[in-house]
């Protein structure tokens, strides 16, 4: 899934501001980067992206935000993907970044079918390593 020749489409969801422009600054050298700052405000980005035929590559999710928490989002997500013809494993590679680090959470997020789960603080070496693992950006032995 390496983008070749284009950046990717990236769509950071949390409620905390001083999160949000962190990915933002971590992630900004990979692509477009759009902003939701709840579930119900991210489906929608979602819905547009997919009516546009530009879907989102990266979802970075909070899971505890007022409106739509990002378990009930990541279904969501799931569930438009699939109803768009997605196959399963096909759509954006969602990683959750949260302060939770419960394994029961962790299990939960990753039933729900997310592809990757970072506890914040988020490190750029670990977002670097997890963007290569799931075959997002080259492997690198540098830091984002």
């Amino acid at each position: 899934m390496l983008k070749r020749g284009g950046a990717m489409k990236i769509l950071i969801v949390d409620d905390d501001f001083a999160t949000r422009k962190i990915l933002s600054m971590m992630l900004k050298k990979y692509g477009e980067i759009s902003i939701a700052e709840n579930g119900q405000i991210a489906l929608s980005a979602l819905g547009n992206s997919l009516r546009n035929d530009t879907p989102y590559d990266l979802i970075c999710m909070d899971i505890s935000m007022p409106e739509m928490g990002g378990l009930e989002t990541l279904r969501a997500i799931r569930k438009i993907e699939d109803a768009a013809g997605f196959p399963e494993g096909a759509g954006a590679k969602v990683i959750i970044t949260t302060a939770n680090s419960e394994s029961s959470t962790i299990m939960e997020a990753f039933r729900e079918h997310c592809d990757a789960y970072l506890v914040k603080p988020v490190k750029v070496p670990e977002l670097q390593q997890t963007l290569s693992s799931l075959r997002l950006v080259p492997k690198t032995n540098s830091a984002c």
